[in-house]
């Protein structure tokens, strides 16, 4: 399943909510929709514990130092031009 996600160019990463996280809004990744049960209707029974969250319709960065195992997603309404 991972190697699929590398070859759809999807970037893939844990989200742990502990005492190290410091900010974490499910809501906003969860206004697009979850991808995992329709591509890979064969692992049904991981859905729920992953989700692949399409937020194609929002602005997305992610920024990450590897080095130091940190993250930051930044996700916001796309802005009507």
């Amino acid at each position: 399943m991972f190697q699929d996600f590398v070859e759809a160019e999807i970037y893939y990463g844990a989200i742990n909510e502990n005492s190290k996280t410091r900010i974490y809004q499910p809501e906003i990744l969860r206004k697009g929709p979850d991808l995992f049960p329709r591509k890979w209707h064969q692992f049904t029974k991981l859905a729920g514990m992953v989700q692949v969250y399409d937020v194609s319709g929002q602005e997305a960065r992610l920024l990450l130092n590897a080095k130091e195992g940190r993250a930051v997603c930044q996700i916001a309404e796309k802005r009507k031009e």
